[in-house]
């Protein structure tokens, strides 16, 4: 049997009464099984509010001030972002790889803060030592170590051909400016 057509109801399903509203439209999967995809989850009026825009820029400042008023690391890594920065300045590096400095330095302090987050909620659940909390730390701490090597990586691959070139050249006898 065959189910097409558009309907307009409220879904209670596995997602929840209150998170799915708006037009829904029958679908037939190729194993003839109905299935019901969300079209329009919310009218038009609540997608955009500029008021609520600037408050969760508001809450993401507030974040960012938190993270770096509290988190050692986060420092420690916004430093090392300076670092590429200035580096990539005095190299002249591509926009190719301008990009790829942009990218990790983003991955990095992005992963930092989910870490801290984590952390931050891990503590609140538990406060007193529980083993699943630990190696819940211990799998955002290493999420952040992973993507700072392959940063690190990056870095190396971009800038050491060129300080390399660049101590040679001084070494050699000659001078140039930055």
């Amino acid at each position: 049997m065959l189910f097409t057509g558009n309907h307009d109801f409220h879904i209670a399903s596995s997602i929840g009464p209150d998170l799915c509203y708006g037009k829904m439209e029958n679908v037939v999967c190729p194993i003839g099984i109905l299935s019901l995809n969300c079209i329009d989850l919310y009218p038009m009026s609540q997608r955009f509010s500029l008021k609520k825009m600037l408050k969760s820029f508001a809450y993401a400042m507030s974040g960012l001030r938190s993270v770096l008023r509290s988190e050692q690391n986060f420092r420690i890594h916004l430093l090392a972002a300076g670092l590429a920065i200035l580096l990539g300045i005095a190299l002249h590096i591509t926009k190719i790889e301008w990009i790829w400095i942009v990218a990790c330095i983003s991955a990095v302090m992005g992963t930092e803060i989910m870490n801290t987050a984590i952390e931050k909620l891990c503590d609140f659940v538990s406060p007193q030592y529980h083993e699943k909390i630990k190696v819940v730390k211990d799998l955002a701490a290493a999420a952040v170590l992973i993507v700072s090597l392959g940063a690190l990586v990056t870095g190396c691959i971009i800038f050491l051909p060129r300080i390399i070139h660049v101590c040679c050249f001084l070494a050699a006898g000659y001078s140039f400016k930055l």
